[in-house]
């Protein structure tokens, strides 16, 4: 069972450098805004957000990435029902 899961999931993984990056405003007057990254599967959409003020150069490393395509066709090999995939 968990490898039918690991297999459905690294297949919906290709949409992943096609993701949708959204920006959205903090609210509270901030000048500074939201930024998530959206992984699109078949079983539903993964919202990630990125937080660029604590960590601006792994943020904008993993935006260009994702922008290139490096993501695609990446697989999750480990899933931890209710807690986590990598």
């Amino acid at each position: 069972m968990q490898l039918t899961t690991i297999a459905l999931l690294s297949l919906t993984l290709t949409a992943l450098g096609a993701a949708a990056f959204a920006q959205e405003g903090a609210g509270g007057g901030s000048a500074s805004s939201e930024l998530f990254a959206v992984i699109k599967t078949d079983r539903g959409d993964i919202r990630l957000r990125l937080f660029a003020d604590k960590a601006p150069m792994t943020v904008a490393n993993f935006v260009n990435l994702a922008e290139r395509g490096y993501y695609d066709g990446l697989k999750f090999h480990r899933v931890i029902k209710g807690f986590m995939i990598q």
